[in-house]
């Protein structure tokens, strides 16, 4: 977790003749001493409408309570960090982000000791677990449950949304394809291969922390729904990506519930992140806690090719082991709602 502190603004704007003020709320951060004043300044610029700051918190770990905050009103997200909130949302949101600051202050401590302990290597002792330590993992193998069972059902609205949206590139303001156009990079196996004495010329060795975190949880539901069979690939039809279909009652109450979910996600993660910082504070040096979770770090060494120094020094020789990879298609559903939900999702 980024423990890196700053403020939580919530900002308005307003109509400089008629002062009517705007049903949206941006809810941003700002870092580094810099105030949400002057983050006011870079959203005025360009703006007809005065903005307004309303409310603005400090919290440790800013972008960590920004990221709840956006999660926790998915639903009333309208486009980016832009939420339709009215007076008495926007109350209860500013409660909420105190709530979730005074939580991250209470746990710092821990938060801290993990980033000093993660950075040490780990022995090879493993722990005895006390009657806490078990209370502990209980509520973690009870939130681990839950979060699989909306992570699967999040799965379950992607992959009936994406099947409705076959052959085009996606259903309007809720879901469509998105295409990630790799850089260009150099194929190192290519030339280590032909060229091994260039190669190490500029590839150098580094020593690291290698450190992975897991914990004993249930093991994943399997779905009792049977999946419809695809008649077509569910790669997207490249020839229509420009082509959007018009959505339906039903698609906007499934948007509606992928929303929803969104929250309780986010809710369950930020508690999973508080249980794992106690069982990574027990663990303590030791590599693991019997039956509960394992953490070693050990050292790592791995190599790093300078292609910005080999293509300096070898212009043509790069040229010719360049290649730019195929671009990847992911279909992705809108964490936001561009269009009035005219049904929702159940809570």
């Amino acid at each position: 977790m980024n423990l890196t502190p700053g403020s939580l603004y919530f900002m308005r704007e307003r109509d400089h003749i008629s002062g009517d003020t705007s049903a949206y709320v941006k809810i941003g951060l700002t870092r580094d001493d810099r105030t949400s004043e002057s983050r006011k300044g870079d959203h005025q610029t360009g703006n007809p409408r005065e903005i307004i700051v309303i409310e603005e918190l400090i919290s440790p770990a800013i972008s960590e309570l920004e990221t709840q905050m956006h999660a926790r009103h998915a639903i009333d997200r309208i486009t980016g960090e832009w939420f339709a909130l009215n007076e008495t949302q926007l109350s209860d949101a500013y409660s909420l982000a105190q709530k979730l600051a005074k939580n991250l202050e209470k746990h710092l401590p821990g938060l801290q000791r993990v980033e000093q302990i993660g950075s040490m290597l780990s022995t090879e002792e493993e722990i005895k677990p006390d009657s806490t330590l078990l209370d502990i993992h209980e509520v973690y193998k009870t939130n681990a449950a839950e979060l699989m069972a909306v992570e699967d059902e999040l799965k379950e609205i992607k992959e009936t949304l994406r099947d409705f949206a076959k052959n085009t590139g996606g259903i309007n303001g809720v879901a469509g394809w998105r295409i990630s156009a790799p850089r260009p990079k150099v194929d190192e196996k290519r030339l280590q291969k032909d060229l091994p004495e260039i190669h190490s010329k500029f590839t150098s060795s580094e020593t690291s922390m290698a450190a992975r975190f897991t914990a004993t949880k249930p093991r994943r539901a399997k779905s009792t729904k049977e999946k419809p069979e695809l008649e077509e690939s569910v790669n997207p039809p490249l020839d229509r990506l420009d082509y959007f279909i018009d959505r339906e009652e039903s698609i906007e109450k499934l948007h509606a519930r992928h929303l929803i979910l969104l929250a309780r996600q986010g809710e369950l993660t930020w508690e999973k992140d508080f249980i794992e910082t106690q069982m990574k504070v027990a663990c303590g040096n030791a590599k693991s806690i019997e039956g509960i979770c394992s953490w070693p770090r050990l050292e790592a060494i791995t190599t790093k090719f300078d292609k910005r120094s080999f293509t300096n020094a070898h212009p043509d020789i790069s040229d010719s082991y360049t290649f730019t990879p195929a671009p990847t298609y992911s279909f992705i559903v809108n964490e936001f709602h561009p269009y009035p939900l005219k049904t929702g999702g159940t809570k």
